[in-house]
């Protein structure tokens, strides 16, 4: 559990440096880096509800670790919103900035009720196609 720990960590660190690049012009390599975050945190919020919905993670740990997601999520989703791109990035900046705030609303949802294991569940396969749809996006 402790690696699994570490790694989620190691992750969440990666997700975090690369939303925290100052601007709000986004070329389109800094916008699949902010895809490929949405990406990260709708994954790790995933595994988050899996362990909160199959009771292998404590109610502290789920509320904790969601809330630092919660951030996260929030920061990329607020420079995405930001963000000015060119013409032919715009729809695909918009789908992203749409998904981002997705997987911060239901990251947020998990961190309110980190012991409700049907919601976990809800939130995990929900999280899962989000993480789904911004690997697709990226492309």
């Amino acid at each position: 559990m402790r690696s699994v720990l570490r790694v989620v960590l190691l992750i969440s660190a990666v997700a975090l440096l690369a939303t925290s690049c100052g601007g709000n012009a986004l070329s389109k390599k800094d916008l699949k880096k902010q895809i490929e975050s949405v990406q990260s945190f709708a994954a790790e919020g995933s595994t988050l509800a899996q362990g909160a919905a199959e009771s292998r993670s404590t109610t502290i740990f789920v509320r904790v670790h969601s809330e630092y997601l919660e951030q996260g999520a929030k920061k990329v989703r607020q420079k995405l919103d930001q963000a000015q791109v060119s013409p032919e990035l715009e729809s695909k900046r918009s789908d992203a900035a749409k998904l981002a705030a997705d997987v911060d609303q239901s990251i947020a949802e998990l961190h309110r009720s980190p012991g409700d294991r049907d919601t976990a569940h809800r939130l995990q396969l929900e999280l899962s196609r989000a993480a789904d749809q911004a690997e697709q996006l990226a492309k």
